[in-house]
């Protein structure tokens, strides 16, 4: 027997970008980050803003994801670079 489970889907367009190191998705749109499920798609009802995600989130992401979302800058929540030992 089929269970169907219901998502609410975004209205605009997404640009979405694969975190691997924290298994998130970000939509380079509106600055959201989701996590990402099994299938690799993201669980849209659990989204959270860039600026609002924890320190220990932040401080899981790889170097490369850093790179990708251009993470510290100045606007960012979390400025101070020398937390990160590959800064």
């Amino acid at each position: 027997m089929w269970e169907f489970i219901p998502i609410t889907l975004k209205p605009l367009k997404m640009n979405l970008l694969k975190l691997n190191s924290v298994g998130s998705v970000l939509d380079m749109e509106d600055g959201v980050v989701y996590p990402q499920l099994v299938g690799g798609l993201p669980d849209l009802n659990m989204g959270v803003e860039l600026s609002e995600c924890s320190d220990e989130w932040v401080l899981s992401l790889s170097r490369e994801d850093r790179m990708k979302i251009k993470w510290p800058q100045a606007n960012n929540s979390l400025m101070n670079s020398t937390k990160f030992e590959d800064c």
